[in-house]
């Protein structure tokens, strides 16, 4: 029986990427995607809540910022 000797050659090819897909449409899915994700909205969530309160803070009790300044020496 004969088998051909190319049967378990791999080929790899110089660019394998294909020139007809467009990259910079894929970056940004994957940026979109990435912004999207419910951690990262949940800890943007949190960060801004904590903003709110510390300027709230800031503005209704003029001592809280002599408070924290002293905390943070």
């Amino acid at each position: 029986m004969n088998y051909s000797s190319f049967g378990s050659e791999r080929l790899f090819l110089a660019d394998p990427t294909d020139p007809r897909i467009c990259r910079d449409r894929m970056e940004l899915d994957r940026i979109i995607a990435a912004l999207t994700k419910p951690e990262l909205l949940a800890l943007a969530m949190f960060c801004a809540l904590g903003l709110v309160v510390t300027v709230a803070l800031c503005i209704l009790v003029p001592s809280f910022v002599a408070v924290a300044a002293s905390l943070q020496t």
